[in-house]
């Protein structure tokens, strides 16, 4: 039987909300600590000391974005589990609202972070940029449904606000900070015409 805070998640497209650009599928990775994706792979990096050209500046700030998104996916995670688990005990439309808010906050996590390892592996076509720019403007759309989420546990599970300050309350509290370094980043990359294209759908 599954037990409380051991939930593991598969992204999955939500049912309601979905832009029209067809999103590139999450990439499965390795399981790391509460399920995240492992670091990316500095591969193409400049050696120190070396002045580095355009495609090692790129790699490195692709690297940059997926690692800060990275940083969101342990506090997501332990917020479904907590969810679940509320939702379990005591079932709401309200509760059950806020697991679907986060399971597509996860999902547009995966999409993002899926587009962003295929442009390193070399796949940096219209169609993966596009997917990226939609990726990312979903995940925005759903953040502030996410901190609601997050209030809205821990005003139900006072308990979890102290085990899960660093996880949980950071995480969810930092987001903000990280996904404006992370648009500025994903803006220069996919251009003005995706990135327009991609939040008006």
């Amino acid at each position: 039987m599954q037990q409380p805070g051991m939930v593991t998640y598969s992204p999955q497209a939500p049912v309601q909300t979905q832009p029209q650009a067809a999103l590139a599928a999450p990439v499965p990775f390795a399981a790391g600590p509460f399920g995240s994706a492992p670091p990316f792979a500095q591969t193409g990096l400049p050696v120190q000391g070396q002045q580095p050209n355009p495609a090692q500046v790129l790699t490195q700030q692709l690297v940059q974005t997926a690692r800060s998104l990275e940083q969101l996916f342990p506090g997501y995670q332990a917020l479904l589990s907590l969810l679940l688990e509320a939702s379990s005990n005591a079932p709401s439309p309200a509760l059950n609202e806020a697991v679907r808010s986060v399971e597509e906050g996860l999902y547009y996590h995966g999409a993002a972070l899926g587009a962003i390892r295929r442009i390193l592996c070399g796949e940096a076509t219209p169609n993966v940029l596009m997917n990226l720019a939609a990726g990312f403007h979903g995940l925005m759309r759903t953040q502030p449904r996410v901190r609601a989420a997050a209030e809205q546990v821990l005003s139900l599970m006072p308990s979890a606000r102290q085990s899960l300050t660093g996880t949980l309350v950071q995480s969810i509290g930092a987001a903000d900070g990280v996904l404006a370094a992370a648009a500025t980043a994903i803006q220069t990359l996919v251009g003005p015409q995706a990135w327009e294209a991609a939040r008006t759908t």
